[in-house]
């Protein structure tokens, strides 16, 4: 992505510790013209890691989550790999 307004910054920017800062990166995303190319790449590929699109970790689950229940699919969360569903029998553990 040769336009990305995130070329001329510092990766580590884009990639806060877990439960870090995120301002920073999502404001530069914000005036990116790619913005919506580097989201998608990123649901696209399952990236889980750092800020991409303007989108956190978090938020990009959110999305692939809406995105599974309007195509009536199991979702399948990447931070434990077991689909969870509604009424399902798969449950998240509390760790």
């Amino acid at each position: 992505m040769r336009h990305a307004v995130c070329a001329g910054c510092d990766p580590e920017l884009f990639f806060p510790e877990r439960g870090g800062d995120s301002t920073t990166p999502k404001a530069i995303c914000r005036t990116c013209p790619v913005r919506q190319d580097c989201l998608n790449w990123a649901l696209d590929h399952h990236e889980i890691h750092g800020v991409w699109g303007g989108t956190s970790e978090r938020e990009r689950r959110m999305i692939r989550r809406e995105r599974a229940a309007r195509r009536g699919i199991p979702f399948i969360d990447d931070d434990d790999r077991l689909p969870v569903r509604p009424g399902s029998l798969f449950t998240r553990s509390a760790s």
